[in-house]
């Protein structure tokens, strides 16, 4: 069992009382249209609502007591997460789900700025620093046209800085803050197919970000969020809970970090205004070294 001497005392943790469940409910409360992913840190409820507020163009963090509540620290043992459960109140947000650990963020991002925009690094990775499995995920601030085309300088998961191939933005819009901006693809239909951004070939992740250069405006003020991906759930109906179990179904339990900061992405066919989504995880932690 990953990061435990055994699968006995994999049991053993459960029993002695190392675990862990946290709850969390978000409610909907903006209109964001159909065929979007939706970043629900963004989104009231519990836990509170995150809006990438920091200096512009610099790299931060998150508060990990501010996301998904997982515990606190328990270096030198290492955490895991056992199961994820997710349940929406109508079948506008079923779809896809992503339990992410956010990792850095970039804000306030011009996408009506057709000038290179340079990024402050002062701030590193806290977690994954190699970059192995990184993700870029641009969130919007504020109302946008759409349509807009991007390129950005990164350093990827061996060090090499790269260029970015073009990404396209949503083209109908991105409703103030809520959905996500970027295609991640150059090609598609009118909304977000896929959340992440598309990186150049053969690369597997991302350090930082250098700076972004908008070839074609978007409007308004975009937050560029790197992001690890620790586990997909799937909502096929409303009103019942979908739960995935890592130890037996889904080996080996991703890890949690220490300081991690947990929410989640999701993508939703309908309109989202009044609806909720809520859930929980669980979590369990060896006896340490």
């Amino acid at each position: 069992m990953a990061g435990f001497r055994s699968v006995k005392r994999f049991a053993e943790a459960e029993a002695e009382g190392r675990s862990l469940v946290t709850h969390y409910r978000k409610n909907f409360t903006s209109s964001v249209g159909s065929n979007f992913w939706q970043d629900t840190s963004m989104t009231a409820g519990g836990p509170p609502a995150n809006f990438y507020a920091a200096t512009p163009l610099e790299a931060a963090t998150l508060n990990g007591t501010r996301g998904i509540y997982h515990g606190d620290n328990k270096s030198p043992s290492a955490k895991y997460l056992t199961h994820w459960g997710a349940m929406v109140s109508n079948a506008n947000l079923n779809g896809p789900l992503h339990l992410m650990d956010y990792l850095l963020f970039y804000p306030f991002v011009d996408s009506d700025e057709l000038a290179t925009q340079a990024m402050d690094n002062t701030a590193t990775l806290p977690r994954y620093t190699d970059g192995e499995g990184v993700m870029v995920m641009p969130i919007g601030q504020s109302t946008s046209a759409g349509g807009g085309t991007f390129t950005f300088v990164y350093t990827n998961q061996d060090g090499v800085e790269k260029t970015s191939p073009t990404n396209l933005c949503n083209s109908s819009g991105n409703i103030t803050y809520p959905a996500n901006v970027t295609k991640g693809t150059p090609s598609g239909g009118a909304n977000s197919g896929w959340p992440f951004c598309e990186l150049a070939a053969g690369d597997r992740g991302v350090r930082d970000i250098k700076s972004v250069t908008y070839l074609t405006t978007n409007g308004g003020l975009a937050a560029f969020v790197l992001v690890k991906v620790l586990a997909t759930n799937v909502l096929r109906e409303a009103s019942t809970m979908s739960e995935v179990e890592f130890v037996t179904q889904l080996t080996p339990p991703p890890r949690i970090y220490d300081g991690a900061y947990l929410n989640i992405l999701m993508y939703h066919p309908g309109n989202t205004t009044g609806s909720t989504l809520t859930g929980y995880i669980r979590t369990i932690w060896d006896e340490g070294t």
